[in-house]
């Protein structure tokens, strides 16, 4: 059977009927059919479509039809990794920046609980020790949130060595307050840094 067709020039006229014959098979759908289906076989292609198996085989091998789907389903498997990989780096900086901003939330009440104390006269050697545990505590967790090592000399993320002293400030404090010996019966460290 023969399936007439209006021809059309460039600018959109028709000028004349052109016949042609009606494939006995769609390949085009049928090859568009089996690549936009990430498990569809070449058989259920066949099935689905009222061709034999051989023929389907026959043709997508002519076409490359196997090596294409393999290549789309490639890109696909790719491009769900990076969604993925771009989804978790955006909610560890979510996760970073909220306890970023938690650990400067406790430094401020840590230095606000240290005036306090420091005001009312009642800052002694235990309210300093726990003082100085809470800043310790602070310092590293806002120091692993920008993704920055805790180990003096050793450098994080932004590539620097990191050196701060904030605890040793609170221990100088701690040491005048109470004298060196009391220190270190107390928290068991030299004043020289070595434990």
């Amino acid at each position: 059977m023969r399936e007439e067709l209006i021809k059309i020039d460039l600018e959109g006229k028709a000028t004349g009927v052109m016949k042609e014959a009606n494939p006995k098979y769609d390949w085009a759908t049928m090859k568009a059919d089996y690549l936009s289906s990430r498990t569809m076989t070449l058989k259920q292609i066949a099935t689905k479509y009222g061709c034999s198996e051989l023929s389907v085989k026959i043709h997508s091998a002519k076409e490359n039809w196997v090596n294409e789907k393999a290549e789309i389903n490639k890109q696909f498997v790719q491009a769900a990794t990076a969604a993925n990989l771009k989804k978790q780096a955006k909610t560890a900086i979510q996760f970073n920046e909220s306890c970023l901003a938690e650990s400067i939330n406790l430094l401020e009440s840590i230095k606000e609980e240290h005036a306090n104390l420091k005001a009312t006269g009642e800052l002694n050697a235990n309210h300093l020790g726990k003082l100085a545990a809470s800043l310790k505590t602070c310092q590293e967790s806002g120091r692993l949130a920008l993704g920055l090592s805790n180990k003096p000399g050793e450098t994080g993320a932004a590539g620097s060595a990191t050196e701060e002293r904030t605890i040793d400030t609170v221990s100088a404090e701690l040491i005048a307050l109470i004298g060196e010996e009391k220190y270190n019966a107390i928290y068991g460290e030299a004043t020289d840094g070595s434990k």
